[in-house]
């Protein structure tokens, strides 16, 4: 469960990524310290009337966790999705919904997200295991590379 961490989130973007984890003070003159790595968590939009002298997005340690985490392996890449436009494989999308795209319920097999985006949301709904929950998902992932469904 520790691997679920901010730093293995989909939401979090590292505020400098090329820069090394530091030690800092627990608080301000502590002796104690701890191993730091700060970035944004991209959940949420940001906050419309942040405080002075900050951007909106919570500013969290790479070690943090909450349990809005969601894995960020099983997601095409953005280069794979600007390198193989519609034709990005469906393997690469979470299990569930790979699942719930397959054909073991006799339905026609959806293979790539250009067989995706030709699918409505209705058509998609018609198929069993695919709910609203599962269908706000998909849209979810498809909107992530400017992406949409027919008729979206």
């Amino acid at each position: 469960m520790r691997d679920h961490r901010c730093e293995n989130c989909r939401f979090w973007e590292d505020d400098e990524p090329n820069e090394p984890a530091t030690m800092e003070p627990i608080f301000p003159g502590s002796d104690l310290e701890i191993l730091t790595k700060y970035g944004f968590c991209r959940r949420y939009p940001p906050d419309p009337c942040p405080p002075e002298g900050n951007h909106g997005w919570p500013v969290l340690n790479f070690d943090d966790w909450c349990g809005e985490w969601q894995s960020v392996i099983g997601l095409p890449s953005q280069e794979d999705a600007e390198l193989l436009g519609k034709s990005i494989n469906i393997l690469k999308f979470p299990f569930r919904i790979k699942n719930a795209l397959s054909d073991a319920w006799g339905h026609a097999s959806i293979n790539t997200v250009g067989e995706l985006v030709g699918q409505s949301g209705d058509d998609l709904l018609e198929r069993k295991n695919i709910g609203y929950a599962s269908l706000h998902e998909i849209r979810g992932i498809l909107v992530s590379f400017n992406l949409r469904l027919k008729g979206d």
